[in-house]
């Protein structure tokens, strides 16, 4: 899925999906409803993992989108 608008420098984000739950690899700063929709529409979000620091101020929002699952 392609996120629009594009933002800061070509973050991306990976959906690694699992017979026991999803995982968000990197989450980008923009969250909208289409991507939300999106993801659920995969399956079960389980759990986010972060790698860069810069991810750090919107994985707050991200959690709670998915009824607060772990980061």
């Amino acid at each position: 899925m392609i996120v629009e608008p594009h933002a800061a420098i070509g973050q991306r984000a990976f959906l690694i999906e699992t017979p026991y739950g999803n995982i968000l690899w990197d989450c980008l700063t923009l969250l909208d409803q289409a991507t939300i929709d999106w993801i659920k529409s995969k399956g079960k979000l389980t759990a986010i993992a972060i790698s860069h620091p810069h991810y750090y101020t919107a994985m707050g929002s991200w959690s709670d989108a998915f009824d607060q699952i772990p980061i």
